[in-house]
């Protein structure tokens, strides 16, 4: 539909509303971060039915309340394992996957402004900020074209993306035009602006700018934003378990490695000596700024 029409504010709000349920079941009922939401990875059947798709870089958190030993963890212990077997799910492998793809994975285009910023630690609200930003990038391709970039969706490397969404987004009133939207229905823009209230606004004010450099920063203060744009099941999870879901945390305990570190022989009668070790090259993305669309299908693997 047109920018103003109802069936395409009814669209947004599906989408939203049943990839909301699934991004806040996988984390709650089962530990699970999605890490690569974008474009290419939601899909919408014929029937209306939202699918989020593609979890290869899904991130398996450590869940503390497995650690006991009473019946009650037992029981979940053993219901997790039907649903692994049911499902054809390997957790050494996903555990594997994610510590291969460290925190920093995606498609810049649709990154949250934290990660874009390299921050080592992730929660859900990331991964709502990517679907924020999905539906905001879907809108503009009904109102620009390839040649006319809106600067939401434009700078040379992560972090500059960052600073500049940091800024578009400070404006409530207009920063919708920032990323190529200048025409929408009221309700429609009344929903994308409530989606960012929920992610950048809480009791100190606007914190977009500050997530560059504390991504650890309490976000999803005010859920109840999102009651008109959810099922009751995700607004209760929200409510319930939002505060330690949607803000990440530095765990004190470690995930230990999968390949043990190679020794070193102590045999004295080796003439060899030691290798040194060479220290591994830090990660690097760039951000391809002047065609942003082309983007679409692109999947950054470190």
């Amino acid at each position: 539909g047109k920018p103003e029409s109802v069936e395409l504010y009814d669209s947004v709000k599906r989408i939203i509303q049943q990839a909301l349920s699934c991004l806040v079941q996988a984390r709650v009922k089962g530990n699970i971060l999605q890490r690569d939401i974008s474009a290419g990875n939601i899909m919408v059947a014929n029937d209306g039915t939202v699918k989020v798709i593609d979890w290869g870089y899904a991130k398996l958190l450590e869940d503390s309340s497995l650690d006991g030993d009473d019946e009650a963890t037992r029981d979940r212990k053993a219901l997790l394992e039907t649903t692994a077997i049911r499902w054809g799910y390997n957790s050494a492998i996903v555990t594997q996957s994610g510590i291969a793809h460290r925190p920093l994975t995606g498609t810049p285009l649709y990154m949250s402004i934290p990660v874009l910023s390299g921050a080592t630690v992730r929660g859900l609200a990331d991964d709502i900020e990517s679907l924020f930003y999905v539906i905001l990038y879907v809108l503009a391709r009904l109102q620009t074209t390839k040649d006319d970039a809106a600067c939401g969706f434009e700078a040379n490397d992560n972090k500059s993306l960052a600073m500049v969404r940091a800024g578009c987004l400070s404006d409530k009133k207009s920063f919708l035009r920032f990323f190529g939207i200048s025409n929408c229905r009221t309700e429609l823009k009344e929903l994308l602006c409530d989606l960012r209230d929920f992610l950048f606004i809480n009791s100190e004010g606007y914190i977009a700018a500050r997530l560059i450099i504390e991504p650890e920063t309490p976000r999803g203060t005010a859920v109840k934003l999102l009651k008109p744009y959810t099922d009751v099941e995700t607004m209760e999870l929200l409510s319930d378990k939002g505060k330690d879901i949607l803000t990440p945390k530095k765990s004190a305990r470690q995930i230990p490695s999968i390949r043990p570190p190679r020794q070193i022989s102590s045999d004295s009668s080796s003439t060899s000596p030691p290798r040194k070790r060479r220290e591994p090259a830090e990660p690097t993305e760039e951000y391809e700024g002047d065609d942003p669309f082309a983007l679409d299908a692109k999947r950054i693997k470190l």
